[in-house]
């Protein structure tokens, strides 16, 4: 009788070895034949599910985001007050040492991108949904009176995603330079400036009010 061979769980098998690589050696030591000894497997036998380091890398990155994606979804489904708005922020930035080297994946694939044109599309479908998180959030936060009058939506999304890229990009560069306290407080501060009006709102309320009052 031909041996079954469950393709999901050694595709599943082979990226917690790419971790484990990770783990143990940096994000930078990611091959084929890395992600094969750690698995104890041939190259070839990667190789049939992962072409490229590329693709493993695709994999690892998709994987991550899905991870970050169930934690988010199940942030944003229930009751939201400003701090876990913030939570949910943070989920995207890579705060501990852990998370830092596993988003140097990103980064690799990032580097990658110069000489392999099939790694664009991975990068864009990833913003894409950075930034469909973001709406998503904002919406959430909307519909819970965290998002003050005259806000655009779609600009609010625009600079969420800037400041989360921003952060992570800090934090992978230079820890020190924003210790985790400062890190909420930044996102907190953010989150808070969202329950403001907007400066037009604002001025043209308070001339309401003036001339309600002069009636």
């Amino acid at each position: 009788m031909p041996k079954i061979v469950d393709h999901d769980q050694r595709r599943a098998d082979l990226l917690d070895a790419l971790w484990r690589v990770v783990a143990s050696q940096g994000a930078a030591a990611v091959t084929v034949r890395s992600v094969a000894a750690e698995a104890g497997v041939s190259k070839s036998n990667v190789g049939h599910y992962f072409k490229s380091r590329t693709e493993l890398l695709s994999a690892a990155v998709a994987q991550q985001l899905d991870d970050v994606q169930h934690r988010f979804d199940a942030i944003v489904s229930g009751p939201l007050d400003a701090a876990a708005a913030v939570d949910a922020i943070l989920l995207a930035v890579p705060a501990t040492p852990r998370r830092r080297e596993q988003s140097r994946v990103w980064l690799l694939l990032l580097a990658d991108s110069a000489a392999d044109p099939d790694v664009q599309p991975i990068l864009s479908q990833l913003n894409r949904a950075v930034r469909a998180a973001a709406e998503t959030l904002l919406t959430a936060m909307a519909a819970n009176g965290l998002v003050g009058v005259g806000r655009d939506a779609a600009v609010e999304a625009a600079r969420l995603h800037a400041l989360v890229d921003g952060l992570s990009v800090q934090s992978l560069s230079d820890p020190d330079l924003l210790p985790a306290r400062q890190l909420r407080e930044v996102v907190q501060a953010q989150v808070l400036d969202l329950g403001t009006p907007t400066t037009a709102t604002a001025a043209a309320s308070s001339a309401q009010r003036s001339r309600n009052g002069r009636g």
